[in-house]
């Protein structure tokens, strides 16, 4: 499979890289890129998520208990943007 001049740009400026169109098509020369298997993720591994499951929990009055303002059944948390 061939590398394009514009993939290869493309590339280079993701990876913060910066190339002449001539060096680019030299190294996209010498890149032997058969048999390898385009990747939809840099990381092959499964991604599968754990098991959800109930562990221990903290009754509604014990939280709000420790929070320093609430009202009624909600906690008030400071506004950080603007």
């Amino acid at each position: 499979m061939a590398i394009l001049l514009d993939e290869a740009k493309r590339m280079a400026r993701l990876a913060g890289l910066h190339f002449s169109d001539a060096d680019l098509v030299r190294m996209a020369n010498v890149l032997e890129t058969s048999g390898v298997e385009p990747l939809t993720h840099v990381h092959e591994n499964d991604a599968s998520l754990r098991k959800d499951f109930v562990s221990q929990t903290i009754s509604r009055d014990d939280a709000l208990g420790r929070s320093s303002v609430v009202d009624g059944t909600f906690f008030h948390v400071p506004k950080v943007i603007e």
